[in-house]
């Protein structure tokens, strides 16, 4: 028996991997999709491009980004929300022009497969981006956290000053193994 044969059928029954071919020359190729441990898909809902002083009210929540999920590690995980102006949306045209905001977290439409992790925690409310924040999925999960949906929106505590700009804030969401 040779050595590819052998290798391949470890392979086969115990990874349960089939998309295996071998050639002649005791070479092995394994192909097909394997999911990294951490996933995370951001959707950019106008950030980026700026969102108009004309919109931004006091007490108003306005949805900036949705973000989607995937972490199966049992000691559980984090996702980590940053900006680069510590909270502030500044005016394209003026950076001394600023708005101070909060971010909130909620869940968005669920795609059909989306699975609940056993450590979901409860949302972000009204928090400041000052400093780094993190949405801690808790330890000792049982059930991974698979394609949930969420969104990230901002609440301004005083309405923009110049309706006529556009304001903006590079905002980082990264996702890590705790």
């Amino acid at each position: 028996m040779s050595k590819t044969f052998i290798l391949f059928m470890f392979l086969y029954l115990m990874l349960g991997i089939h998309a295996i071919s071998a050639s002649n020359n005791e070479s092995l190729t394994i192909s097909g999709h394997v999911s990294p441990i951490n996933d995370i898909l951001v959707e950019d809902l106008g950030l980026k491009a700026g969102i108009p002083g004309e919109t931004l009210r006091a007490n108003q929540g306005i949805q900036i980004v949705k973000f989607k999920l995937s972490n199966n590690s049992p000691r559980g995980f984090y996702v980590n929300f940053s900006s680069a102006n510590q909270g502030f949306l500044i005016s394209e045209t003026n950076a001394e022009d600023s708005v101070a905001y909060t971010v909130s977290t909620a869940l968005d439409v669920q795609p059909f497969n989306a699975t609940m992790g056993t450590a979901e925690p409860a949302p972000l409310q009204h928090v400041s981006l000052k400093e780094d924040v993190k949405l801690i999925f808790g330890t000792n999960v049982t059930q991974a956290t698979n394609h949930r949906a969420y969104v990230l929106s901002i609440d301004l505590a005083s309405a923009a000053k110049n309706p006529q700009t556009r304001y903006r804030d590079d905002v980082t969401i990264t996702i890590h193994d705790l």
